[in-house]
């Protein structure tokens, strides 16, 4: 196909990703890790959010995600990894991780070792955070209660299966016996009740007291005369008892036979709580390692909740690229979307064209540009060519705006065009292929 000639009105370059970086949380920047120049690496936020869940991939054909026991942890499988300082860990860069790169020099290759920031783990780091000791001291707090929790009862759950499947059944037994105990009581207290006292009688209450007293008595008596000689001796023995007894009757009224019934109803009565309780408690025996392990992510879940908000309070660039904006600095007030960095990935660039053809544009076509950057002396140097990936036509005739998409690096990986380049149209030459 023979190259269509274009005249270019406008040709200029543009980044082919730019990114306003904020956050979604109001508060004061607390620290800032980059500045202008500084090349930045894009964090995997999926992967992270994965990992906070306790979600794998599996490699294959379709990656296949899995629920793992427990999110991720310590050692300790009660302590979660990812606690404030596991979460500072993971995505702010390393105190002296090195210096940034001189904004003056050629930026290296995406990737390069050199100033480019820590891309190990999840990917690049974070640009700066914000001042959250209070998420952070809430995040603590919840994993630690969730340690306790998985120590005390959800690190046991198959001892405790085991132990309650042995257990409950005898309390049911247990239930269903104290039940018969009770109905046999009532039984054998109605027929005394009968034998004693006959059909539904009703007795007045009475209260009887008696007392008595008994015992020798012995008593001696002696006659003197004159000259204090005894003359007479006499001897007495008295043997004495006494009975008294009291009766005092109340208003109050007994009736046996219907006490002994109302007491046994009452037992019936707590005894079916007593099964209904063990009822709920029973019934999902079988599938108790469920509801624990329900349970326990239920309370992850929690954690999450205040990990990702913690999260929030430190900026990470979605994508790869170069800061090439700083709009706030530590100490300064932040507002929840407003703009703090600008990153843009020079790696690949858009050619924003604005042509006059005379024949047809469609995507997928070629767009050809000879040229001599820098107004080099010479002949063109450079010759691109570029799928265009969007085409528009004008409302004048023949006027076209095209974008097409070009790596922005040579053989030897050096940056071809800077970023915002304006072609010199002396010494340019556009075709559409």
């Amino acid at each position: 196909m023979q190259p269509v000639p274009a005249k270019p009105i406008s040709l200029s370059v543009r980044p082919f990703q730019v990114a306003n970086l904020c956050f979604e949380v109001g508060g004061i920047l607390g620290e800032s890790f980059v500045e202008l120049g500084s090349v930045v690496g894009a964090f995997n936020f999926d992967r992270f959010y994965m990992a906070l869940r306790g979600v794998t991939t599996v490699p294959g054909p379709h990656a296949t995600l899995i629920r793992t026991v427990h999110p991720a942890t310590t050692g300790d499988p009660s302590r979660l990894k990812y606690d404030s300082d596991g979460i500072d860990d993971a995505t702010k860069p390393a105190p002296n991780s090195g210096s940034p790169p001189n904004p003056f020099e050629e930026p290296p290759p995406l990737g390069d070792p050199g100033p480019v920031l820590d891309l190990s783990g999840f990917g690049g780091k974070a640009l700066a955070a914000m001042r959250a000791e209070t998420s952070k001291a809430a995040l603590r707090k919840a994993v630690n209660a969730r340690a306790n929790a998985f120590i005390t009862k959800y690190g046991g759950t198959p001892k405790i299966a085991d132990a309650m499947r042995q257990v409950m059944p005898q309390r049911g037994e247990n239930i269903n016996r104290l039940s018969e105990l009770s109905t046999s009581l009532r039984d054998l207290l109605e027929a005394a009740y009968l034998q004693d006292f006959g059909v539904n009688t009703v007795l007045k209450k009475t209260l009887t007291v008696t007392s008595g007293t008994s015992g020798p008595n012995k008593g001696t008596s002696v006659t003197k005369g004159p000259d204090a000689t005894v003359l007479n001796t006499a001897t007495n023995d008295y043997s004495g008892k006494e009975n008294q007894t009291s009766e005092s009757r109340g208003l109050e009224y007994r009736s046996p036979n219907h006490e002994n019934v109302a007491r046994d109803a009452r037992v019936q009565i707590g005894l079916g709580e007593e099964v209904l309780s063990f009822v709920k408690e029973t019934h999902f025996l079988d599938r108790i390692e469920d509801v624990y392990q329900n349970e326990l992510n239920s309370i992850d879940a929690d954690v999450n909740q205040l990990q990702v908000a913690y999260l929030n309070t430190i900026l990470m660039s979605p994508i790869d690229g170069i800061v090439t904006g700083v709009f706030k600095n530590p100490g300064d007030p932040i507002t929840a979307g407003e703009p703090v960095f600008r990153v843009e990935n020079n790696a690949v660039v858009l050619i924003v064209a604005r042509v006059v053809c005379r024949g047809p544009i469609s995507i997928g076509s070629i767009l050809q540009v000879k040229t001599t950057l820098f107004d080099t002396p010479g002949p063109p140097a450079v010759v691109v060519e570029a799928p265009i990936v969007s085409v528009r036509g004008q409302s004048e005739a023949d006027l076209w705006e095209v974008v097409a998409k070009q790596p922005n690096r040579d053989a030897a990986g050096k940056q071809i065009f800077p970023l915002g380049y304006n072609f010199d149209y002396d010494n340019v030459e556009v075709n559409i292929l």
